[in-house]
């Protein structure tokens, strides 16, 4: 063989051995270095499903569950009249449904001989920051939640039964973000949640609600998207009077439905609705 063809055969050849050995060691490399490399750790994101009932502090650390709650039962149903805070708690958990042998729940009172405001939390409560409902509690009471300037989400419950807000429940809560509805809710009453400011959007579709209280969501100046389930029976007098923001509104049912549906002359005084957006097509709004 001359010189210059042996010498191109021996340097083919290396390279062919490099790429052989190669395909050797790299998967050997591979393996023991998933061996050696330690594995970083999964770290669980936060969520408050099956938190323990009672009170948390900023950082979400459970701070206690001990004369939290005053619990009274008036003939078949369970009240939650009172709920001590401390200054500091920012998080609230209540306990899940109590049941007697009959299958009476829990719920919240509201009298009318107690102030609108302390039916349920002292205003020492205005570090609260987030409330949540493990299962369902009937009644929400009037004004339960109102004015509480730090309040930014509320959580429901499901379970057997029906729930009603009763009015005034959350009024006032001007840092109201999100709110996640219990699939038994069939009522939200009086100005329920009047002056959200902060409150973004409404998803009622999960909902078996039948009656929307006058002004329920007026002056929800940031209110962008709402929707409504078909099983809702009229739209009452300011429903969303005031919602600056909302431009269009998503209804479950069709066309026809939302036409037939009673509607109070006021109910989107001052909004910026312009579209319900049906099951079957668009209405423009005039």
């Amino acid at each position: 063989m001359p010189p210059k063809e042996k010498k191109y055969t021996i340097i083919i050849s290396t390279i062919g051995s490099l790429i052989l050995l190669g395909s050797i060691l790299f998967p050997l490399l591979g393996h023991f270095s998933d061996q050696i490399s330690p594995s970083k750790p999964t770290i669980p994101s936060f969520s408050w499903d099956n938190q323990k009932p009672g009170v948390y502090d900023e950082r979400k650390l459970f701070r206690t569950s001990s004369d939290v709650f005053s619990i009274q039962k008036n003939n078949d149903d369970y009240f939650i009249k009172d709920v001590s805070l401390e200054e500091k708690d920012a998080y609230l958990v209540f306990p899940s449904m109590v049941k007697d042998a009959d299958g009476s729940y829990f719920s919240i009172a509201g009298t009318a001989k107690e102030s609108l405001h302390d039916n349920l939390i002292s205003s020492s409560a205005n570090s609260l920051k987030g409330v949540y409902f493990p299962s369902l509690y009937t009644t929400i009471g009037e004004s339960s939640f109102a004015n509480m300037p730090k309040l930014e989400e509320v959580r429901f419950g499901s379970g057997e039964g029906s729930q009603t807000l009763q009015n005034h429940a959350f009024e006032n809560d001007i840092s109201l973000k999100e709110i996640s509805f219990s699939k038994n809710l069939v009522s939200i009453g009086i100005e329920s949640f009047k002056n959200n400011t902060s409150l973004l959007k409404i998803d009622l579709l999960s909902t078996s609600l039948k009656t929307l209280g006058e002004g329920a969501f007026n002056g929800c100046s940031s209110l962008n998207e709402v929707y409504l389930p078909s099983s809702l029976t009229s739209l009452p007098k300011s429903l969303f009077a005031s919602c600056s923001s909302l431009k269009k509104i998503h209804y479950e049912g069709k066309l026809t439905a939302w036409a037939n549906l009673p509607k109070d002359s006021s109910w989107m005084q001052g909004s910026s609705i312009r579209e319900i957006i049906c099951s079957d097509g668009i209405h423009i709004q005039e």
